[in-house]
């Protein structure tokens, strides 16, 4: 399975070269604020399996856990590429399903809650 994607404007995209690991659904404020929606779907798969053209640029955020995240915009037009979250010592990253070519390839296989 090879996913692609990219950002609003076209100056960033993405392949994925590998099933990702695991989808979810995440409701929490974080997630929330993050997208500007009521959730996010994203999927985590292994550093090695993504494959990115463009500039992006980042910023440290909180996260419930406390330790933080990285979040990775178009330097362009801003759209949320994908994610490092710091909690994790295993060579993985976040990315928004969102930003995929076609996103009905990918559903959640758990929907995420915290209590906030």
């Amino acid at each position: 399975m090879v996913l692609k994607g990219g950002c609003n404007c076209g100056s960033v995209r993405y392949k994925i070269t590998d099933e990702p690991i695991f989808t979810s659904a995440g409701h929490c404020r974080d997630c929330q604020r993050s997208t500007g929606s009521a959730f996010v779907i994203h999927s985590v798969v292994l550093k090695e399996d993504f494959e990115i053209k463009g500039v992006t640029r980042s910023t440290i955020l909180p996260s419930g856990s406390g330790a933080g995240h990285d979040p990775h915009f178009c330097a362009k037009c801003g759209t949320y590429i994908w994610c490092k979250c710091h909690f994790s010592s295993f060579p993985t990253i976040v990315v928004p399903t969102a930003g995929l070519d076609d996103a009905s390839m990918i559903s959640p296989q758990a929907h995420v809650f915290t209590t906030y």
